[in-house]
């Protein structure tokens, strides 16, 4: 299953980051995760998948965007995957990615004219416990942009010791990519 893989990775990463004593700032702890998303889409039928396409304002070159995934549905809309991940400093850091999310949600669809923008987040909780509060907080702005139309998808993966686990009401299983 997806959660096991992915935790395999994320217990690699802790790994390397305990024997070099840095924090490991790449995605390839979330390698799992694109390869399954990637797989995913290609089952229902998406096109033109691409991994790390950078999309330009039709207006102006000066605002960019690198996007995690895009693709195109059956009907030819563009779309777009977002995958973030939080290892440590959750009460440091919660707010930025919190507004990081929301307001990447919302340049999606009037900057970058995507047709649907989705946003899959991996709270890392192997060494650290994320507080029940800051989920919520997270789950919050995240119910906002669904709400508004700004994000079509959220999920929201916790991985913890002996339980990696979808919080409830946003798992893959309520996506509609």
């Amino acid at each position: 299953m997806i959660l096991n893989a992915l935790r395999k990775d994320l217990e690699t990463l802790l790994e390397q980051k305990r024997k070099e004593g840095t924090n490991v700032r790449s995605d390839k702890h979330l390698e799992q995760l694109y390869s399954y998303l990637v797989s995913k889409l290609t089952e229902l039928g998406m096109t033109n998948i691409r991994r790390n396409e950078t999309l330009t304002h039709p207006e102006n070159e000066l605002i960019s965007k690198n996007f995690d995934i895009t693709y195109q549905d059956e009907k030819g809309m563009t779309k777009a995957i977002e995958l973030k991940s939080m290892n440590s400093s959750y009460v440091k850091n919660m707010n930025n990615r919190c507004e990081e999310m929301w307001g990447q949600a919302k340049a999606a669809k009037s900057f970058f004219k995507l047709d649907g923008y989705s946003y899959v987040f991996v709270l890392n909780e192997l060494e650290e416990s994320c507080a029940h509060r800051l989920v919520k907080k997270l789950a919050w702005y995240a119910t906002d942009a669904l709400s508004d139309g700004s994000m079509d998808n959220f999920a929201l993966l916790r991985m913890v010791p002996d339980d990696p686990h979808f919080v409830n009401g946003f798992s893959f299983e309520e996506c509609t990519w």
